[in-house]
């Protein structure tokens, strides 16, 4: 996990984390860092690291380099100068920070590389991060990879259980129940009804993915996917794939009553 010395010292943001990282990366290549830079520099690295879907985004010197002075031998001897150190870094740092620009990164984002990490669903972190990938430049990708993200949790818990499912279109309830979501399980309204709303959340998300997603073919006709549209879409499964994980995870393996309801979730 994170060992900056001070917490408070550990940027929230990605981007920002990714402009730290950057920063420090810099000042170490220019002769001008400074003392806690090198426990700074892992914490970010570890950070980006352990964030899958943003992994692959990573200057490969960092991906490489484990420690500050690692990166000095590395740099010292590909550029002599100073300007042409920092030319490099920022351009191995583009394609990072220009994902973080073009994403909607929110606590839900962190939260579910987290929990997909411990859920050890590599499958899913890639349908996840395409989810997120496809928001700024492509909507009905971003919609279809919605709907796949929903499906991959859902078959994943399914397979662990061993059991079959045939039918996609209602592969989430067949899930729910299994952990005791569905509304019939419920013992108090509220939850009832919530419980309830989760199914036609999902119902909606497939229908949108079958009528604008990319996965079929569109006409001339078909109405336009706006980047808002889709990110609402991602950001809903996502959402759902977070609280159906995490029930997953919170159930004992050797445990052999049925999961507790919503109501002491």
């Amino acid at each position: 996990m994170q060992q900056y010395s001070d917490e408070s010292e550990m940027p929230e943001d990605p981007l920002e984390q990714a402009l730290s990282l950057q920063n420090i990366m810099i000042a170490r290549a220019t002769g001008r860092g400074e003392h806690g830079d090198d426990l700074r520099y892992k914490s970010l690295r570890r950070s980006f690291i352990q964030k899958r879907t943003l992994a692959n985004y990573l200057p490969q010197d960092v991906r490489v380099c484990f420690a500050l002075d690692h990166f000095w031998e590395s740099i010292k001897t590909k550029y002599g100068r100073y300007a042409e150190r920092r030319e490099y870094l920022r351009e191995q740092f583009t394609p990072l920070i220009s994902h973080l620009e073009s994403i909607s990164t929110t606590p839900v984002s962190d939260s579910l590389d987290d929990v997909l990490t411990e859920f050890s669903a590599e499958e899913v972190l890639e349908v996840w991060g395409k989810a997120q990938d496809r928001l700024a430049s492509d909507p009905e990708g971003a919609i279809t990879s919605a709907r796949g993200l929903i499906e991959s949790v859902c078959k994943q818990i399914l397979d662990e259980a061993g059991e079959q499912y045939e039918d996609l279109d209602t592969i989430y309830r067949q899930t729910s129940r299994l952990l005791n979501l569905a509304p019939d399980q419920q013992t108090e309204e509220v939850f009832k009804q919530l419980s309830g709303a989760c199914n036609s959340i999902v119902g909606s998300i497939f229908k949108i993915r079958n009528d604008l997603g990319d996965a079929h073919g569109q006409s001339g006709l078909s109405p336009k996917v706006y980047q808002r549209q889709a990110e609402f879409a991602v950001n809903v499964a996502g959402s759902l794939s977070l609280f159906i994980v995490r029930t997953k995870l919170e159930q004992e393996p050797q445990r052999k009553e049925a999961p507790e309801p919503w109501t002491l979730l």
